[in-house]
């Protein structure tokens, strides 16, 4: 369910990646300009030659990525051996245009850095860092290649059925996510697991990634960093003078320790109601770790398909949330689940998405068998006019959500359109992601879901005005938010352990020898889930079964978006009179529907308009009141369905950790 921060992070690999789009690519050069910025009266001379580079660069840019986003949109759209070799040409050449740019800026204006005008100053630190500065183009030219490879493995690699080794034309999306999905069979389960990862370690074996390592540090240096994984955090610089990529990291940790406790508390619980079942009581301890392949999703991120087998409350009259038949039952067409994720921005009061969208976007994969990419992505053409999503989408409650998450996107893009052209982005990465997340929280409500869409969920009775007084939390709703908790908590230390051994890939404290045991001992230790097999082999590369490793997406914006859209998602509540810190329970956080909510759309727009333009904890205080990020919002969104399972594992006598990392409890 997640999706892109911009597609040119990918296509611009690391360098966009740091300083986000500043030049987007835009099909035809129509640049939002910067004519309109003016200098404070008696500007330097050398202020006034940096604003005309600048307006100069900003139509340069549109002009030099016209290209680059046609021939990205065609392979991701029609993968042939023709459209990969033109986007890794596109992208060499690209990197030659930035690297001309930096040029410029290192002989013509050195010392930016002490212009008096901050918003020119912040400017050119957007351009400053950029290009690929001294690398040969040889080298620009083997580590384009080397993603695009990678890339085009992930959206091509197939394997052959459990039941029918003559079918061998299985693909993640949609084939083999299903197996996982659906199945109970163990070997069955493990057989998909095991064979998708091997595929995509065969296709990218450890030695083809470390030698894209070593041309993204090359290309970090480059810049004045020791390495990549230095250069990306940078992204999140708060402009403070104690902000460093190492103060940022201990921010980062301190989030993931906040949720840990709750994390071990929902894995004891599964694992406790798994135990309880035959075909597992012999296959987990009582403290062991969670397989992996039994989790219903390739990486152990998202545990949702696991929670019919172990929601807290079977009883006949707590319903249960079928929630994908009922959109069939209603008739929901693709199209239709994105017509409502633009409906429900516009009641907000926000925009609405131009007509070319419905006209340009692929939402479904298409029918005539070419190869796409399925992986969910939001594309900005950077004219103002010209947004579009492509996903392999089918009428499902998880493809409603995504839905959601990919306009959050799209909104995004059209709210900070009015800034000059290097200001176009997120506050900072995590932003990007956070915006539709948010707004899922009120979608995935089972009162948004019966009484807003009107889905037939046999819940008529939360439509009652009545119900939205109710002090006691019933069953159904400690299901509703044990089955949200099981995609939202797993994802902390999913991310946090894929971001933290890429960073020390980056940083060379880990080789290609050791890639894959490193990475199951982080993914052990954090996530308490072990693999089927035996893993720890030094031509094994688990890594490249994730899509954000192959397409070299930075992923701790994803890991922030899960904080931060608990955040925004309090905030807009306040603002929208549903949720109160002072109030009794009343009105929980979770039952938060903001839907309509003029004042919550406009929290949420007065954030979006200042794109990149100021610092992000400054756009966090706009739309929440502080400049820190806080888990605290998400714990008390949860706080019910915790306080009962505290109660449960007392009742039961389960320790809320596993295996030898229970000694440290």
């Amino acid at each position: 369910m997640t999706s892109r921060y911009n597609f040119l992070q990918v296509l611009l690999l690391a360098y966009l990646q740091v300083v986000a789009v500043h030049c987007s690519p835009t099909v035809a050069p129509v640049p939002v300009e910067v004519e309109n910025y003016t200098l404070r009266p008696g500007a330097s001379p050398i202020e006034i030659e940096a604003l005309n580079f600048i307006k100069s660069v900003n139509k340069e840019c549109s002009k030099a990525y016209n290209n680059l986003a046609v021939t990205s949109w065609n392979y991701e759209t029609n993968i042939t051996d023709e459209t990969e070799a033109a986007k890794a040409k596109a992208e060499a050449d690209n990197y030659k245009f930035e690297a001309d740019i930096q040029k410029q800026v290192e002989k013509k204006f050195p010392n930016w850095e002490d212009f008096e005008d901050d918003e020119l100053k912040r400017m050119f630190a957007n351009f400053a860092i950029q290009g690929p500065g001294n690398m040969s183009t040889d080298h620009i030219e083997k580590m384009t290649d080397i993603l695009t490879k990678m890339e085009t493995a992930y959206s091509t690699v197939m394997i052959c059925d459990y039941h029918d080794k003559t079918k061998c034309n299985l693909r993640l999306d949609r084939d083999i996510d299903r197996k996982l999905d659906n199945s109970k069979d163990w070997d069955e389960l493990a057989y998909y697991w095991s064979e998708w990862h091997n595929a995509m370690g065969k296709s990218v074996p450890p030695t083809m990634y470390q030698e894209f390592i070593n041309y993204q540090n090359e290309m970090a240096r480059a810049n004045d960093f020791t390495d990549m994984s230095e250069m990306w955090v940078t992204q999140y610089n708060d402009y403070s003078d104690e902000w460093t990529t190492e103060t940022f990291k201990r921010e980062i940790r301190a989030l993931e320790k906040e949720i840990r406790p709750f994390y071990n508390k929902l894995h004891a619980y599964l694992r406790m109601k798994l135990r309880q079942k035959p075909e597992y009581k012999d296959r987990i301890s009582a403290t062991g770790y969670l397989p992996a392949h039994i989790l219903g999703n390739m990486w152990g991120q998202d545990w949702a398909a696991l929670d019919d087998a172990t929601k807290p409350f079977h009883e006949p009259q707590v319903a249960t949330l079928h929630v994908t038949s009922a959109l069939k039952k209603a008739n929901f067409t693709v199209e239709k689940l994105f017509r409502e994720a633009d409906q429900f921005f516009a009641d907000l009061g926000l925009l609405r998405v131009p007509q070319s969208f419905w006209k340009y976007s692929r939402l479904q994969r298409p029918k005539d068998g070419r190869d796409v990419v399925c992986h969910p992505s939001a594309w900005d053409f950077s004219n103002g006019t010209d947004v579009r999503i492509t996903m392999c989408s089918e009428v499902t409650f998880d493809d409603l959500l995504t839905a959601q998450h990919e306009m959050g996107h799209i909104q995004y893009y059209l709210q900070y359109h009015d800034q000059p052209h290097v200001f176009q982005d997120g506050a900072n990465p995590a932003f990007h992601e956070a915006i539709g997340d948010t707004l899922a929280l009120t979608i995935m409500t089972p009162t948004h879901l019966q009484c807003k869409l009107h889905l037939d969920l046999g819940l008529e009775k939360l439509c009652s005005p009545s119900n939205a007084n109710e002090k006691d939390v019933p069953n159904a709703e400690i299901n509703f938010l044990y089955s949200t908790a099981l995609s939202k908590i797993p994802f902390i230390p999913f991310s946090y352990a894929l971001e933290s051994w890429r960073w020390r890939a980056f940083n060379s404290s880990i080789h290609a020898d050791d890639y894959n045991k490193e990475w199951w001992k982080m993914r052990t230790r954090l996530q308490g889930i072990v693999p089927p097999t035996d893993r720890n082999s030094s031509d094994l590369f688990d890594p490249a079964s994730k899509f954000h490793i192959v397409a070299n997406e930075p992923y701790i914006s994803y890991f922030l978006s899960y904080i931060l859209q608990f955040q925004f998602y309090e905030a807009m509540c306040k603002a929208a009179g549903q949720y109160s810190e002072d109030t009794d329970l009343t009105k929980p956080l979770h039952r938060c529907d903001i839907s309509g909510s003029k004042a919550a759309g406009k929290l949420l727009g007065n954030m979006m308009k200042l794109g990149c333009s100021t610092d992000w904890r400054t756009a966090l205080e706009v739309i929440t009141g502080s400049r820190n990020m806080s888990a605290k919002p998400m714990l008390d969104y949860f706080k019910p369905l915790f306080t009962y399972i505290d109660k449960e594992l007392e009742k039961n006598h389960e320790r809320a950790c596993y295996a030898e990392y229970c000694e440290e409890n």
